[in-house]
C-alpha cells in the first residue's frame, strides 16, 4: 500500500473528501519528521516506535511495531 492507497482508504472508509484527507496525512507526516529531527524518535501507543538510526553514514527511520499493534495485525 502506498500512501495514494491510504489516503483512498482513509477518505471511503471514513467519509471525507480526498482533498481532507490529504492535508490530514500531511499534518501527521509533517509532525512525524519535526519530532524526528528534534528527538530522533517517536512512539506512538499501542502502534509502535520510529527511530532515526546511521547505516553507513546516512540516517534512515526505522519502524518497530509495538505487540499490540502486530497481535492486531496478526488477528486478521
Amino acid at each position: 500500500m502506498n500512501s495514494i492507497d491510504l489516503i483512498s482508504r482513509i477518505s471511503n472508509t471514513h467519509n471525507l473528501s480526498v482533498g481532507r484527507t490529504e492535508m490530514i496525512f500531511s499534518i501527521i507526516v509533517e509532525k512525524i519528521i519535526d519530532r524526528l529531527k528534534k528527538d530522533g524518535k517517536l512512539i506512538i501507543n499501542n502502534f509502535g516506535e520510529f527511530r532515526v538510526e546511521k547505516s553507513e553514514g546516512v540516517n534512515r527511520i526505522k519502524f518497530y511495531p509495538s505487540q499490540n499493534f502486530l497481535d492486531r495485525i496478526n488477528s486478521v
